[in-house]
């Protein structure tokens, strides 16, 4: 199984300490929403 992307990649190491860790997400849920009104997304 592949992992493309993993939320802790991005708030482990060197992240900001005064970021919240959902923030570690907000890329892929933008990505996601580019699909969409971009019509890659399927039913």
């Amino acid at each position: 199984m592949a992992k493309y992307d993993d939320a802790s990649w991005h708030y482990e190491g060197d992240y900001p300490e005064d970021l919240p860790t959902a923030n570690a997400a907000t890329h892929i849920g933008m990505f996601l929403a580019w699909c969409f009104e971009m019509g890659f997304a399927s039913e």
